[in-house]
């Protein structure tokens, strides 16, 4: 009885594995390919155990490689980490600020990452979005609370960075954005 419902189980696994179209396929082992992966496969593999917070060789998370925001937020439901830094100290949400990535940063956000995390010479998200120049994405930044004037390790605030680099939209973005009151009262 027992032999039976071993190779019953068997049976409708490889059937529905196979209507997958995942039968034959090993699932994503690395983080890459984890975050990379179909997200009926990035499922699976979660729900098989796969780490959500395994790390390759550079101390990046699989949330460092997502491309989507439904891969994001299937990622931190199984409980990856959107603040976890990589060995040059960089977050998620920077990965996605630097690709101009609105939907993944969208997710990030929603997750819980840190807007305002600081990465080696004190670049914020902020800083990476404006040298992408989505403004997209500089928005979305803005609006969860982004330190618009913190300049960075080399003196530079995100708006210099977008001007520097001729991205028009995020420079116009920035710099119409409402400053918020100092102490004193007065606004920037």
């Amino acid at each position: 009885m027992r032999r039976r419902r071993w190779a019953v189980g068997v049976g409708l696994g490889s059937l529905l594995l196979g209507g997958l179209g995942l039968y034959g396929y090993s699932l994503p082992a690395d983080p890459q390919a984890l975050a990379t992966a179909n997200p009926l496969r990035l499922q699976l593999a979660l729900w098989l155990g796969k780490d959500a917070n395994a790390v390759e060789e550079r101390g990046k998370t699989a949330l460092f490689f997502v491309e989507s925001g439904l891969n994001t937020r299937l990622l931190l439901a199984a409980g990856a980490d959107p603040n976890q830094l990589d060995h040059g100290g960089a977050s998620p949400l920077h990965q996605a600020a630097r690709l101009g990535n609105p939907e993944v940063t969208k997710a990030l956000l929603q997750g819980g990452a840190e807007v305002n995390a600081r990465f080696g010479a004190g670049g914020l998200p902020l800083h990476f979005a404006a040298w992408s120049g989505n403004p997209e994405v500089v928005r979305l930044l803005l609006e969860h609370g982004s330190e618009i004037d913190e300049p960075d390790g080399y003196g530079l605030t995100p708006l210099r960075i977008a001007q520097d680099l001729r991205r028009w939209e995020a420079a116009t973005l920035l710099s119409r954005w409402p400053r918020s009151a100092s102490t004193d009262g007065h606004t920037d």
